[in-house]
This record gives structure tokens, C-alpha cells and sequence, in this order.
């Protein structure tokens, strides 16, 4: 019993127990906390490739500090430090190159009396999504080709010379005897027809493939045949779950090749990949939409570009400039594909290659059309559309609706969304608009003399723009407000000479498009 009554009156109490765990709990917790502070520094995760940043405010602000983030194999890069904001923030920025080491990294502060203390640390890991912002300079660049080429467009003659409407006999090689040849000229001709006073870009498309059906015949028909195998071959093959950029190599540049020697053919392939990324549900960001935009041009830009450079006679001189901005466009276009998609994709490391094909194909289209000239004058007028009238008001429109919608989705794409991005579409386009309502435009003969050295004034545009956008990179400014400024800056040039082109023609030659 008395055992018993020793074991009772020693227990203790369930309350004294759920106490003394709790203060045991809430000691733990407090003391753990304190060292985990006190001896771990936050770590934070960049990217390779990109401009990264630190914040400093507070007292921290008030001392003239030195980053720098560095490793233990001695790699050691300098931040660069802004001005003070209106809150007193200092913010330090750093370019980290793209081939850096992956592994964990130290940024270290060096006050102006010698201290060093680290700030924090960093781990470098491999990145997947492209942000244009972290390449300001590599932005800049093809944003200026893509002004470059419609200053091209901006100084294009688009009177043409008179074609016949009717088919002879003069013809070297003919297809007369043939009943579905007769047909598809004139399905091709009826269609251009129809089409020269509603759409001249869908216009310049559909003529495109004319020199190849006048000297092949019925086997034209195989181009687009060949475009919608290999457009379904991308749909089925290219994984879209992270984007939207075919991975296959060969099967983009076989799109390049046959959309430079037919565009209709290359715009067949990518309309159905774009038929198929849609019914598999894989178009769901504005990105998205901007990567089938940059595709579809692709296949087609190349080729209607080059063809818009070259006058009506047939100089060395013009098909080596036609090569030259085939292959160019096809680098800027394909280097872009990282911006429009917001994704790193493999086909842009072989830009390079499929510029070269490019020149190649060109090259090719260039011979074709001189030995279509020769051997089949008639059937190539007759398949030639001829430019003379103006369009519609609801067509001009439409048509400079889908130019402001294609103008915008780059300038998003390359500068991110901001109200100068519509500024700059606004400037651009603002002279198309004033070329065909101002009735009493004046016409310059200096102008019209400068204007027809065409490459000269786009390559004078392109160094203006190169140094702009190296003036506006090394201003103190914070990243995004950098690209906002290059997004507005950057097209005034181009802005400019479209503007004075509407002066440089006169009135009887100005064809509003």
C-alpha cells in the first residue's frame, strides 16, 4: 500500500507534462530559428545567359559597395551599380555569360574602406526559357533587320510593266495540247486577278510559283503537294508541350527551300503545322501565337522580299542584292524564333545553315525565272499580275490592320509589352496613311533620286540603328526601361524615310497599299 501511495503521489500531472512540452517546443524552435539566420545567407537560383540583379536599400544604400559574384575556381564578374531611385533603392545588375559554369556561386560586397562581406549565394543552373530583356544589344540587332526589310518594302516600285492578258504561240516550250494546264493558268491567273486590288501581300504569294508553272507545266502542282507532307510530318513529329518551334533540322530547311522557290508551297507546310499545334490544343499564349506568326513568315517572307529589291531589269547586280536579303531575312527570322517564343530552340544555333540554303535556293528561283523569261515569255506575263489601281478603303484597312497586328506581335516579342510598342507601329504606319489620303503631296526630285539608291539608304539605316541602340544600352537606366526606349527610338529612322518616300514619287506613280 505504501508502495502504491509513493507511485501516485509522484505521477506528474498530464497539465504540468502538456507545459513543460510546450515550452520545450517553443525553445527549440526559437533557438534553431536564430542559428539557421545567423548562419545560413538566403540562396537564390539564376540563369546562365541572362542580366540578373540585387536590390539594395536601407543603410545599405548610403555606402558605395562593389559586388561581384565569384566561385571557387577563381571565376569572378563585376556588378554594375544604378543611382539611387526615389525610395533609395541601388540596384546592381550583372550580364552572366552564357557558356558560365554551372555550380554554386558567391556575390561578395567590398565596401569602400576594404571590408568584404558575402551577400548571398547563388546557384547556376541551365536555362530553358529565353527572355529578350537579358540581350539587349542581340534584341536591337534583329529588330533593326526587321525595319530593314520594310524599309525594303517602304522603297519598293510597285508599278508594274504591262503584261499581256492572252497567250501565244511564241513560246519555246508549251503546254497548249493540255486541257488541265489551260486550267491551272488560268485558276492561277483568275486568282491573281481577284486578288492584285485586295491583298497585295497574298497577291505577291500566290505570283510567286508563276515562273515555275510556265516551265514545268502540270508538275507544279507537286509544290504545294510536297509543302502539306512536310507541314504534317512537323504535326506529327515536333513535341509542343514546351513549344511551338519544330525541332527537326531538315525538315525547317526543306520549309525554307520550298518556300523561297514557291512561297504558296512554304505557306501550305505551315498552315498545316498550324492546323495541327491548334488541334492538339497547344496555341494558349500570346506567345504561341507569335511563333506560328514568325513561322508562317518564314516560309514565305524570304522570297517576297527579295523579289521587292530587284527592278524590272535583269542585272547581276539585283539577283546577287535578291540573294543577299533572301538569306538575311531567313537569319533574322530564324534568330528571332527564341523572342517570339520565349523558349530556347535548337534550330537556332543552325541559322547560319539555313541562310546558306536560303542563298542557295535563291539562287536557283533567280536562274529559273531568267530561263522562264526566256523560254516562256507569254505564259510568264500571263501569270503576272499587273499593279496599277488602288484598293478599296475596307481593304486598305484590313491589309494595314494585319501589318499593325504582325508589327506588334514582334515589337512584343522583342521588347515587351509597353505603350511604345504601339507608338512605334503608329510611326510606321503612319506614313501609309498619309501616301494615300493626302491628295497634294508634293514631289521632290532630290528625294526621288536618293530614294532609288534603295540598299544604300537601308544599310546607312541599319548603322544609324546600330548606334542608337548601343547609346541607349549604356545609359543608367534599369533593363526594361532600356528596351522600352530602343522599342520607340529604334523605328524613327525607318519612320522617317517611309515618311519622305510619300514625297520622293509622283502622284501619278503613288500606288497606296
Amino acid at each position: 500500500m505504501y508502495g502504491a501511495h509513493f507511485a501516485m503521489t509522484n505521477k506528474p500531472h498530464p497539465l504540468r507534462q502538456f507545459v513543460v512540452f510546450l515550452v520545450f517546443v517553443c525553445a527549440f524552435f526559437f533557438t534553431h530559428t536564430n542559428i539557421a539566420q545567423a548562419a545560413e545567407l538566403p540562396a537564390i537560383t539564376w540563369e546562365g545567359g541572362r542580366e540578373q540583379s540585387i536590390t539594395m536599400g536601407g543603410a545599405t544604400s548610403t555606402k558605395l559597395w562593389n559586388l561581384t559574384i565569384e566561385n571557387s575556381d577563381g571565376v569572378s564578374i563585376p556588378f554594375f551599380r544604378s543611382a539611387p531611385n526615389a525610395s533609395g533603392f541601388v540596384v546592381y545588375s550583372v550580364t552572366l555569360p552564357d557558356d558560365l559554369a554551372l555550380g554554386t556561386y558567391q556575390v561578395i560586397m567590398h565596401g569602400p574602406n576594404g571590408e568584404v562581406s558575402r551577400a548571398t549565394t547563388v546557384e547556376i543552373v541551365e536555362s530553358t526559357m529565353y527572355l529578350p530583356s537579358h540581350d539587349p544589344l542581340g534584341i536591337a540587332a534583329l529588330a533593326l533587320a526587321g525595319l530593314a526589310l520594310i524599309s525594303f518594302f517602304a522603297l519598293r516600285d510597285e508599278t508594274m510593266p504591262t503584261r499581256c492578258t492572252t497567250e501565244n504561240s511564241n513560246d519555246v516550250i508549251t503546254f497548249n495540247s493540255s486541257r488541265f494546264v489551260r486550267w491551272i493558268d488560268f485558276l492561277r491567273f483568275n486568282a491573281l486577278h481577284e486578288l492584285v486590288n485586295q491583298s497585295r501581300f497574298l497577291t505577291k504569294i500566290i505570283a510567286s510559283g508563276s515562273y515555275m508553272q510556265a516551265l514545268t507545266g502540270p508538275l507544279v502542282v507537286l509544290m504545294p503537294v510536297v509543302g502539306l507532307v512536310v507541314g504534317t510530318r512537323l504535326g506529327l513529329t515536333t513535341d509542343m508541350t514546351s513549344t511551338l518551334v519544330p525541332t527537326s533540322v531538315a525538315l525547317i530547311a526543306v520549309v525554307i527551300v520550298i518556300g523561297i522557290l514557291d512561297a504558296l508551297s512554304g505557306v501550305v507546310a505551315i498552315s498545316s503545322y498550324i492546323l495541327f499545334s491548334l488541334g492538339r490544343g497547344h496555341v494558349q499564349t500570346v506567345a504561341h501565337i507569335q511563333t506560328l506568326v514568325g513561322l508562317l513568315l518564314l516560309a514565305c517572307l524570304p522570297a517576297i522580299a527579295a523579289s521587292v529589291t530587284r527592278s524590272h531589269k535583269r542585272h547581276i547586280t539585283n539577283h546577287a542584292i535578291a540573294i543577299g536579303v533572301a538569306a538575311w531575312t531567313v537569319h533574322t527570322l530564324v534568330l528571332s524564333m527564341n523572342s517570339l517564343s520565349q523558349h530556347k530552340n535548337e534550330i537556332v544555333i543552325n541559322a547560319g545553315l539555313f541562310a546558306a540554303l536560303a542563298a542557295g535556293a535563291m539562287l536557283i528561283r533567280c536562274l529559273g525565272e531568267l530561263v522562264a523569261l526566256r523560254l516562256t515569255p507569254q505564259r510568264s506575263s500571263f501569270m503576272t499580275p499587273r499593279i496599277e489601281q488602288s484598293q478599296s478603303p475596307e481593304h486598305f484597312f484590313i491589309g494595314l490592320g494585319a501589318q499593325a497586328a504582325v508589327i506588334a506581335l514582334f515589337m512584343n516579342a522583342f521588347f515587351g509589352f509597353s505603350w511604345q510598342i504601339f507608338a512605334a507601329t503608329i510611326m510606321l504606319l503612319l506614313p501609309l496613311l498619309i501616301d494615300r489620303y493626302s491628295s497634294n503631296i508634293p514631289h521632290s526630285l532630290l528625294l526621288s533620286r536618293l530614294f532609288s539608291r534603295g540598299t544604300l539608304i537601308v544599310t546607312v539605316l541599319f548603322v544609324v540603328g546600330v548606334v542608337i541602340s548601343r547609346w541607349i544600352n549604356a545609359m543608367p537606366l534599369l533593363i526594361h526601361e532600356r528596351m522600352q526606349l530602343m522599342a520607340l527610338l529604334l523605328c524613327i529612322p525607318t519612320a522617317t524615310v517611309t515618311l519622305l518616300r510619300c514625297f520622293s514619287r509622283p502622284k501619278s506613280q503613288i500606288v497606296t497599299s
